[in-house]
This record gives structure tokens, sequence and C-alpha cells, in this order.
């Protein structure tokens, strides 16, 4: 079988490195399950194709250009493909086109859909709500040219496509074992996360200024920040107001080395905990990354893809209430498993190529 897999996104931009890292494990995935894949993404500003360059500087919008370069080179990109695969990165003239020359061809298309509904994500400014217009007119219309959606949620069917449920997994070949056990003495919590809203690190924030304010007998508890993104300002008042720039540290964006050494330092993972903020339809990736590290989680939400009565997946309500800090260092504390035992379980049940399956079979 073989497959194209186009994305939308920059390789090397920080904002992206999630997302990469995602995308990089479904097509590893594919690999893995005998599918001859090839690839189209951004690295720098450039359009490439597997390793070969193709098109220099995709101006703004990136999300409209990159589909119209992918139109201009079609004839080189398109082969005798079984299907493509595509993130999908909102409706636009070109997408749209590139839908209808694929039909003609007699590729079948699948889009991911990261989340849905995903009407939360477009702001109110002019730009942006003619992109949801223009959005709406295209979604009408994908019925006719895209055979599947996969998708996190667990609709039957969206804009009238059939859905494939598939749910964020990892890529353990790129995730390393966290060194050393857990500590009891300090508890050192570590959130990485293009900076949103719905990640609720504003809960743990406030619930450290509650807990260093309260009469308990304390150990210490801090909070590592890793990542950039448009919450990250909210984030940095926040702890300014609460006088928490000792606990509380933004590190930027962080990957390789430097990422594993700050994994090493510490011992609980923050997963989203507001997912309330968003409207729903999230899967975050970033609970199962944690317990690939060999980690113990907190989060917010139930993940279909996790037991959630494992000891070491510790949930709270999603609500705005500040994070119970002494309950989280308590129900840490309670923790028996070795980092090698969490590892254990993702590679059993959160692996890429459980998930990747799916579409294989739908075809």
């Amino acid at each position: 079988m073989k497959a194209l897999y186009i994305a939308a996104i920059d390789q090397f931009n920080p904002l992206d490195f999630g997302v990469y890292n995602k995308i990089e494990g479904q097509i590893n995935a594919f690999k893995k399950l005998d599918v001859d894949i090839s690839w189209v993404l951004i690295r720098g500003g450039d359009l490439w194709y597997n390793n070969q360059l193709l098109y220099r500087n995709i101006s703004r919008p990136v999300h409209i250009n990159f589909f119209r370069v992918i139109i201009k080179h079609l004839d080189q990109l398109i082969q005798k493909y079984d299907f493509v695969y595509i993130r999908y990165a909102r409706g636009n003239i070109f997408y749209y086109l590139l839908l209808k020359r694929l039909k003609e061809r007699g590729i079948r298309v699948i889009t991911e859909i990261p989340t849905f509904p995903y009407d939360s994500e477009f702001d109110n400014n002019p730009k942006q709500l003619l992109y949801r217009t223009i959005d709406g007119y295209i979604t009408k219309r994908m019925h006719k040219y895209v055979y599947r959606i996969a998708t996190t949620n667990n609709y039957n069917f969206i804009f009238n496509i059939p859905t494939i449920k598939i749910k964020n997994a990892v890529n353990l070949e790129k995730i390393k074992l966290r060194k050393g056990e857990i500590k009891k003495n300090t508890y050192n919590l570590i959130g990485v996360a293009n900076l949103a809203k719905w990640h609720g690190y504003d809960r743990i924030i406030r619930g450290l200024k509650e807990y260093y304010d309260s009469n308990l007998d304390k150990v210490d508890v801090n909070f590592f920040i890793v990542g950039e993104g448009n919450e990250k300002q909210n984030l940095l008042e926040l702890v300014k107001n609460l006088n928490l720039e000792d606990r509380v540290k933004f590190l930027g964006a962080q990957t390789g080395g430097e990422l594993d050494n700050l994994f090493n330092n510490a011992n609980i993972g923050v997963s989203s905990l507001a997912l309330n903020r968003a409207g729903g339809g999230h899967d975050p990736i970033k609970t199962k990354e944690f317990i690939a590290r060999g980690m113990p989680v907190v989060l917010g939400y139930e993940d279909k893809l996790i037991d959630m009565n494992l000891s070491y997946v510790i949930r709270f309500d999603d609500d705005e209430s500040p994070i119970n800090i002494n309950y989280l260092v308590n129900k840490v504390r309670e923790i028996n498993s070795t980092p090698m035992e969490i590892r254990s379980y993702a590679l059993s049940n959160l692996v890429w190529e459980k998930q990747m399956l799916k579409v294989i079979n739908s075809l």
C-alpha cells in the first residue's frame, strides 16, 4: 500500500514541536504497518517533499499558501497513491481544489480533524470571521471528495463523512525513559505544551498559592512550564501577582537532550486541566507522553485510551478550582510503580501502530 501524508505545520517552529512529534509518530506507525508512505510538510518556512526541497518561503497565511504550492506542484507530488492522509488546517480554496483533484485521480482521501468541534479556535476579528465563513462553505461540500475523517472523538459522522475513531498515542522510539526513581521529598511538576487556556496551568499556580499560604506541613513543590503560546503572558502575570516567581519557572520551548534533562529533574507530569474552556473534542497527547516517560500524570478529564484506575493517573474535576496540591502530593506518595513499569503500560496500550491500523482497516 502506498500513501502520502500532508500537513501544513513547520517542523522547526517551536509552536509546532508537539504537533510534529505526533505526525512523525503516525508516519513511523504507517511504515511499521508496511505502508510505503511519503510526506509533505514545512521546514523553516520551506516546503519539503520527503527530503527534497520543493519550494522556498511559504508566505502567510501559511495554511492557505501551503496548499496553493501543492496544487502548483501536483504532478510532481501525486503518484499512484492508494490514499492521501491530510491533517486538517481550516478550509480554504486550495485545500478544496486539492480534494477535487485527488478525487479525479481516483485517490481516496482521509482527513484528520485533531479537534472537533473547533469553532472556539476562531477569534472574532474580521479576518478570522472570513476564514470561518470560507471554512463553513467548504465543509458543507467535503463529503463529495473525502473518503473518511479520522477523529479522536466519538462522532460517527462529521460533515456527512463517516469517521475513523482514533486516539492520540505515542512514538516510544522518540520518548526516553525518565531516569531515576520518583522522589518523595521534593515534587517538581512539569508542563510541556503550546501554551493555551485549556491546559489549565493557572489551576496549578493558584493551587500552589493556597498550598504555601496554608498551615499544612509542607514539602517543596515547584512547577516548570516548558513551551510558548498565547497563554504565556497571562500565566506570567498570574505568577507575578501571586508572588510565586521562586516556585514557577518558565523555560521556553525545549527539545532533545535539554528536554530530557528537565524530565529527569521532574517527577509529576501536568496534562490538560481545563478542557471545558476548549468546547470539547480534545484528546491530549501529553498524558500518554508522560506515561511513556515513566512518570505519574495529573489531568482534568477522562482519557478514553488509559485505565483511569491506575495509581499514577491522578484526575481532578474539569472545573475552575485551584488544584489541591496537598492531595496531589499524597497521591504521588502512594505510587509504588517504577518508571519502567509505568512505561511498560504505554508500550502495551498507547502506541501509534494500534491507532493507524484502524485507518488501514478502513481502506
